[in-house]
């Protein structure tokens, strides 16, 4: 069923390394927030990683968060609290956002 969504990575390989994200870094040019649930049986973690180490190869500005015990999508209220102020925080940082 994923090879049917993502394609076959023995058929499909170029296809799915040019929209990886990991492959896209290089063309970033603003600060990335990534978050990722160590239970998470969507996106294994090990994208997650990947991903930061090549935000860190590549210099790059990012913010992360991960939760050991969390699923995709953070299922704990702790988590999202946690989260989603990181979240605000990092939007803060990096927008410009009026407070009324």
């Amino acid at each position: 069923m994923l090879i049917d969504i993502l394609g076959n990575p023995d058929e499909s390989f170029d296809t799915l390394v040019k929209y990886s994200p990991v492959y896209q870094l290089k063309d970033l040019s603003v600060p990335l927030m990534i978050g990722q649930g160590g239970q998470d049986r969507i996106v294994d973690d090990e994208h997650y990683f990947r991903l930061l180490y090549m935000l860190r190869k590549l210099k790059k500005k990012y913010k992360k968060l991960y939760f050991k015990n969390e699923i995709h999508g953070f299922k704990l209220i702790d988590s999202q609290i946690k989260f989603f102020n990181k979240v605000d925080n990092f939007m803060r940082e990096h927008l410009v956002i009026i407070d009324k």
